[in-house]
Formats: C-alpha cells, sequence, structure tokens
C-alpha cells in the first residue's frame, strides 16, 4: 500500500464511514482533521517528496468513491513518471498555494499530453506544466508566482504595461536606460535572462494536437526539441538571426509559412509527419515559404532541421542571414542534406 509520511490527510465527514474510508485508503497520517459540514470530502495535501515512491495515478485511484475529493499540492516541483489519467468523477486538483510545478520524468510521458480526464466534475486549479527536457522560458507557460513577479516589474519599471508580442514574447515598454540592470538581475532570478530573441530557439508554436481540435499533429514537444538541441547561446549566436515557426494544422496559427524555417504537421494515416517550409517572412522584406518536399517523422525533424542550419552555416558569406543564403542559393542543397541526397556541384 502507498504510504504517505509527510502527507496532511484532512476530511469533511457527515457519518462514520466516511472516516474509515479514509483511514482505510491512507495510512501514516501526521495531521488529521475532522470537522462537521453538510457533506463528505476527502482532501489530501502533497509535498514533492510524497511521488519520489508513488504516482499521482496511484494517489487518485485510492481517493475514497463516491464523495468529492481534492488533492492540494504544496509549492514545489512534483516529478510525474506517467501522464496523469483522471477518470472518477468530483476531484479538485490544486495548488495550494500557488508555486506547484508539475514536471514530466520522460518525454514518452508526454506523447499524448500530460493529463486527460475523462471524469465530470473534474478542475485544474493554478498548475504549472513542465516537460522533462527542463525550463526553455515561454515554451513551458508561466507559473503563477512568475506572473507576480512579472506584475511588479511592470508597476516598478514600465509604467504598468506589459506587452505580448505575435512572437509569444512579453515586453516591458517605456524602461529606463538607467534600469536595465536591476530588471536583468529579477529576469534572471525567473530564469527569464537568456538573450536568445530573434534567435533559432525563440521559436513560435501553436498548441498543436496537444492541447487543439482542429490539429493533426503536436507542435509545443518539436519545438521542446529544437530549443534543447540549439540551446548553447554561443552556437545560437554563431547562427544569427533565424525564425523557426511551427503550426499542428494548415490553419498556420503558428505562423510556419512565414518562418525562414517553417514546420507544418500534418497527419498521414493516423500518424504524425512534420513538412518543413523554407524561405518565408513575415517582416518587410515579406515572402511566403517554399513546401521542401515529403514530410518527417516526429524522431526525424529534428535532424532535419539541423543538416538544413549546417548547409546555411557553409554556404553563408560574411553578414548573411539564413533568409539571405536560401534566396540567394535556393532550395536545391537545402532538400538535399534534409533527405540526405547526393547534389552535383
Amino acid at each position: 500500500m502507498w504510504v504517505c509520511p509527510l502527507a496532511v490527510i484532512s476530511w469533511v465527514e457527515t457519518t462514520g464511514d466516511i472516516v474509515s474510508d479514509c483511514r482505510e485508503q491512507f495510512d501514516n497520517l501526521v495531521e488529521l482533521t475532522k470537522r462537521k459540514a453538510g457533506g463528505g470530502c476527502c482532501t489530501v495535501t502533497l509535498k514533492p517528496d510524497d511521488l519520489a515512491n508513488a504516482s499521482l495515478n496511484d494517489i487518485i485511484a485510492k481517493l475514497p468513491p463516491g464523495i468529492p475529493a481534492k488533492i492540494c499540492l504544496a509549492p514545489g516541483a512534483y516529478v510525474l513518471r506517467e501522464p496523469i489519467a483522471i477518470t472518477r468523477d468530483n476531484l479538485t486538483i490544486e495548488s495550494c498555494p500557488d508555486g506547484a510545478i508539475l514536471r514530466g520524468r520522460n518525454t514518452a510521458a508526454f506523447r499524448f499530453g500530460m493529463i486527460a480526464i475523462s471524469g465530470t466534475n473534474v478542475a485544474l486549479r493554478d498548475l504549472a506544466l513542465e516537460p522533462a527536457e527542463g525550463r526553455m522560458g515561454r515554451l513551458l507557460g508561466l507559473t503563477a508566482a512568475q506572473m507576480d513577479a512579472i506584475a511588479d516589474l511592470m508597476d516598478q519599471f514600465s509604467l504598468g504595461e506589459v506587452r505580448v508580442t505575435h512572437e509569444q514574447n512579453l515586453v516591458l515598454p517605456h524602461v529606463r536606460k538607467k534600469d536595465l540592470p536591476a530588471i536583468y538581475a529579477k529576469l534572471k532570478e525567473l530564469d527569464f535572462a537568456s538573450p536568445n530573441a530573434g534567435l533559432i530557439t525563440d521559436i513560435i508554436a501553436c498548441p498543436g494536437l496537444d492541447y487543439c481540435d482542429l490539429a493533426n499533429a503536436r507542435s509545443i514537444p518539436i519545438a521542446q526539441k529544437l530549443a534543447k538541441r540549439f540551446e548553447n547561446l554561443d552556437r545560437q549566436h554563431q547562427i544569427g538571426e533565424l525564425k523557426i515557426k511551427i503550426s499542428g494544422c494548415i490553419n498556420a496559427c503558428g505562423h510556419h509559412h512565414a518562418g525562414h524555417i517553417g514546420i507544418l504537421g500534418v497527419d498521414k494515416k493516423g500518424v504524425e509527419f512534420y513538412q518543413l517550409v523554407l524561405g518565408g517572412s513575415g517582416a518587410e522584406d515579406a515572402s511566403v515559404g517554399t513546401i521542401m518536399g515529403p514530410g518527417f517523422g516526429e524522431h526525424e525533424i529534428g535532424d532535419a532541421v539541423e543538416r538544413v542550419v549546417n548547409v546555411y552555416l557553409a554556404e553563408r558569406k560574411t553578414g548573411e542571414r539564413f533568409l539571405d543564403t536560401y534566396r540567394r542559393i535556393g532550395m536545391e542543397k537545402f532538400k538535399a542534406a534534409a533527405y540526405q541526397e547526393a547534389v552535383a556541384a
């Protein structure tokens, strides 16, 4: 049986049966609280260490059936060994107080999303989700604590204003130059200080199949893997300006057609593939990208993108961006490298 030596289990009771149900399901309780109320409810309060030897699914399965239940997560990072599958009804999982982060132990745990819900009257409140690959800025979403910190920066340094750009970045306007060091120091505390704006890891990605009913393929995991592959800042600055944009379907919410390198997710008989699109731009030199050819598999697209980037590094002239080099030499060498084909000199 799962034991929770650090957890706090409490309940609201109207009959003795509810109390015995909770006692049978959970042992080694640090604190028990009983109070009279109009209905029965079992509440489990967890700390991150409580998931060291048990999964959240195990804990959900041991909640007493037939009554409302709540799992309160104390602030901290909770490592998930598998996606959360909620099949029971009348369950709330929330951060108590703000600051709980659900973090994946491995990429496989997030193949079809972190949380699947089939029960009714299920609520998830104030939880941040973080993939196995680690922190990569906006690709993870923001915790409530981070949002509060940004609001504080906004009030202190940018006249109470923050703007969200179409490139999925935040802008603090009206900032005095003398305040930049203080802002940078605070952003560094929040893990938001990576100078990658406009570089290869500053990726636009739509929600994709994980969260959108219109999508044909997942976008966020592809963006995360590319950000991890090119995470070295020295390498990013060596590559220079390169805009990657990812859409999970032809609706193009990720602007793949306007990316220097665009990635379009497509479905082929239930399997996700990704087409490469080169040469797009949404800037003053606007252009629609050209589809390279057949799509790449989920585990092939990262290597294909890297081979395309390597062609650019080998072919570029002084001062050229990726887009400039592509426009000068055309698709052929990029396509041959992506598909690992031979090209006549």
